[in-house]
């Protein structure tokens, strides 16, 4: 029986070619965003389900309220909490610290490469499951100075060779390190991204024997993760959580904290959970249903067009409907017949959208943004089936209620009396819903497309035309500034920890006197005496560093904001005075400059100290003049090669740099995707309400023009109404469109404001497409020979 509905419902639609045409394509492109949607909830809820107790695995959370009311929660807690628990509360079974990762460079013999390692126990293998292909789990992080590496990073340092036993040296640790395993290549996803594992027991030797059992203030030191027994349940693990915040207020008292307790994460929960410091992996659940909340919002008014499409055309099919009731037919039957051609639709359209999002999956674009390291397995694909055949019933369901539902005598007696949904009230609502919804995405994408320009000609007031950027691997950057200054062209080299525009490479707080109780924060680079004028930095008072300052950090450099909110009236008056950073290091301010935008406009002019202290700084700012910018690479790069003959040449022009970061092309293309795809919809269910007007007022509109209507009246007549709903529409979603793109600018703290223009321009685009969609149908009502329609009468 099946067979012949699908046979059917083929030879109805290539009968009606059009009609096939415009659903499948409607249909097809919302299902493709619906199906990038699926595919990002899919991969969401992977992230960590491969361990082998994820639901009774659990990471502490140190949750903190600061004296100044700001709530802070860490991902981290303090090393003794993990002993308080395994020996106080049988309920657990295990316990292990990992410490967040961290960028380290490590070194064998001439080949140093950077790489994210992290510190852990031995009972690490057992609670995350992770497997070696090389090594003993049971003892490969027993020994203080024991390291695992992945088997990306064995093949980096040992391409082809057994790395057990070698010796690994780190630029920021003493002693070597002695590989004991290579992890197994694992394709789950975990929110633990490394490189390498080491004995946790080795942060004690590096920091001096430290007694990290006795640790209770080092709250952001590691990450405690806790596994239950079975059948345990969580309210005993939060209860003695509980107990054990209670304890410890009365032992000690932090600085500047009133409040400390803790709370706990489940395992395969944590990535789509809430973004902690020192996290990890993490994706936002609330951005994640919002883009499945729009995709799914498309959708639907994709499957509205279809009924409006089937409904417009409902009456060429009533005399079907009336000679198949006649013949014996049931209205369960026909129900399922008009069913069943939905769901062939969509069946056709989920093809064209699966071929769609394989070529999507190809573009950087979409794997940058969406689909980065998204695969598609066979039960994916019975989702995607799954969800089409729900698509078509959706879309479907109605049609074929209405349809089945015909009475064959009415039908087949007088075609002209049949009426349906009288008075249209819920297909206009749709129309209205669709373009006001579609009205909404083009307020939005101008706006942003206007916050755009805005940022991108905004003048930060720091130098960065004729800027090279080039990231030192290691300290020798003093002699790579040596050679570089022999080249002709380089006009001004200097150094710094990190570049402007972006973020700070340090925060600390500040204070004007040592028992201050509160300080103001502030964001710190580390520079050089060459910094200040190669970025064109403007002095307000004081002087820059001298190059005879001692390479440490001593003198600083703040900028007006750091001053006026340290308590000074007049920048000079804090020329010569110190200042306190991180409560107890004492440094001298030297000079003031003049407001700056260091960080993204995003941000607030912040407190900004500009440190003096050449051992900590990450690039060389390159200015170069009237060089071609091949040739500046290529002579640079010769430089390079004298000093780091091994390693990559990595730098960016700085106005390019900035520029890339400004202009977010990615978020800008999918909003006009977005938009494009709601227009079109909005088109579809309006071409299908004017459809089904004109078919059943043609022989109204033949009677006008016999008795001489013209044809400009005629189409006023046809479209009055619905540019009506167009105007509602507009009135409607304006307001929405408004308050939505300003909550989505209130992330700038400096931006555009949403005016007149940016509402005006939407609304005429709507309208103008819109109307084309209506008067392009009724035109064809209009100019009809009235003879063909009256001649039957």
């Amino acid at each position: 029986m099946f067979k012949n509905y699908f046979i059917t419902a083929i030879r109805s639609l290539q009968k009606n070619k059009l009609f096939a045409i415009v659903n499948i394509l409607g249909l097809s492109l919302s299902m493709c965003v619906c199906l990038v949607a699926l595919l990002q909830i899919k991969d969401a809820f992977t992230y960590d389900s491969f361990h082998p107790f994820p639901k009774r695995s659990y990471r502490i959370i140190t949750d903190i309220t600061g004296e100044n009311g700001i709530r802070d929660r860490w991902a981290t807690s303090p090393p003794p909490l993990a002993d308080r628990l395994s020996s106080l509360y049988p309920f657990v079974e295990k316990t292990v610290h990992v410490a967040p990762a961290m960028d380290e460079e490590l070194q064998f013999e001439q080949k140093k490469i950077q790489l994210k390692i992290s510190y852990t126990e031995p009972a690490f293998f057992d609670i995350f499951g992770f497997d070696l292909a090389v090594g003993n789990k049971r003892d490969a992080l027993a020994q203080p100075n024991s390291i695992v590496l992945t088997s990306k990073a064995a093949e980096l340092f040992f391409p082809g060779e057994n790395p057990l036993g070698k010796n690994l040296s780190f630029k920021n640790a003493s002693g070597n390190y002695v590989v004991t395993g290579i992890l197994k290549d694992n394709q789950e996803k975990s929110h633990l991204i490394t490189d390498a594992y080491v004995s946790f027991s080795s942060l004690e030797i590096n920091n001096h024997n430290e007694n990290l059992a006795d640790e209770w203030k080092k709250y952001s030191y590691s990450s405690t993760y806790v596994l239950l027994k079975e059948d345990a349940p969580v309210a005993s693990l939060e209860k003695a959580l509980s107990t054990i915040s209670m304890q410890n207020a009365a032992l000690f008292q932090l600085k500047n904290i009133s409040r400390l307790t803790y709370d706990y994460q489940r395992l395969d929960r944590i990535s789509l959970g809430e973004d902690l410091m020192l996290g990890g992996n993490y994706k936002s659940a609330n951005s994640l249903w919002i883009i499945s909340g729009i995709t799914f919002l498309i959708l639907l008014m994709a499957c509205f067009n279809y009924t409006n499409l089937s409904l417009a055309r409902s009456l060429s099919r009533a005399r079907e409907v009336g000679v198949r009731k006649a013949m014996g037919g049931s209205k369960r039957q026909l129900f399922y017949q008009f069913v069943t051609e939905s769901v062939t639709v969509s069946l056709f359209a989920l093809i064209f959208a699966c071929w769609l999002l394989f070529v999507l999956m190809k573009l950087p674009i979409m794997q940058e943004r969406l689909l980065n390291g998204v695969t598609l397995d066979l039960l994916t694909v019975c989702w995607f089936v799954v969800f089409a055949a729900l698509t078509g019933i959706l879309a479907g369901a109605l049609p074929a209620a209405v349809l089945s539902s015909f009475k064959p005598v009415q039908v087949l007696k007088n075609l002209s009396s049949v009426r349906m949904f009288k008075g249209l009230a819920l297909r206009k609502t749709l129309v209205v819903l669709q373009f006001g919804v579609s009205l909404i995405f083009i307020v939005f994408l101008v706006t942003v497309n206007k916050q755009i320009s805005f940022t991108m000609s905004y003048a930060y007031g720091f130098k960065e035309k004729d800027i090279i950027n080039i990231q030192l691997p290691d300290s020798k950057g003093h002699l790579l500034k040596h050679e570089l200054e022999k080249i002709p062209g380089v006009e001004r080299i200097s150094s710094s920890s990190d570049v402007f525009g972006f973020h700070s490479s340090d925060y600390a707080p500040m204070k004007k006197n040592p028992d201050d109780k509160n300080g103001i924060g502030t964001d710190r680079y580390f520079i050089d005496e060459s910094f200040i004028p190669n970025m064109n930095l403007t002095f307000v008072a004081g002087t820059n560093f001298s190059s005879d300052d001692q390479p440490a950090l001593k003198n600083i450099v703040l900028n007006e904001t750091a001053v006026k909110n340290l308590g000074y009236d007049q920048p000079g008056q804090v020329i010569g005075q110190s200042v306190w950073l991180n409560d107890s290091t004492p440094v001298k301010v030297v000079g003031v400059v003049k407001d700056f935008h260091y960080h993204n406009l995003k941000h607030v002019m912040g407190n900004l100290a500009l440190c003096y202290d050449t051992a900590r700084n990450n690039f060389l700012n390159v200015e170069a003049h009237g060089l071609d910018k091949g040739s500046a690479i290529s002579s640079l790069q010769t430089a390079w090669k004298k000093i780091y003959p091994a390693k990559p040449f990595t730098y960016s022009w700085y106005d390019e740099q900035l520029a890339i970061n400004r202009n977010k092309k990615e978020d800008v293309a999918m909003i006009s995707f977005l938009a494009v795809m709601a227009v079109t919809i909005a088109c579809l269910g309006l071409l299908a309400m004017v459809t089904y007007t004109a078919e059943i007022r043609q022989k109204e509109v033949s009677i006008r023009k016999v008795l001489g209507a013209q044809v400009m009246t005629i189409i006023m007549l046809l479209s009055k109404n619905f540019i009506w709903l167009l105007i509602l529409a507009s009135a409607i979603s304006l307001p929405i469109g408004y308050i939505v793109s300003t909550l989505f600018l209130q992330e700038f703290a400096y931006r555009i404001t949403v005016g007149w223009q940016v509402l005006l321009t939407s609304v005429f685009f709507i309208l103008t497409i819109g109307i084309f969609t209506i008067i392009s149908q009724t035109i064809k009502i209009a100019v009809k020979n009235p003879v063909k329609n009256l001649r039957t009468e």
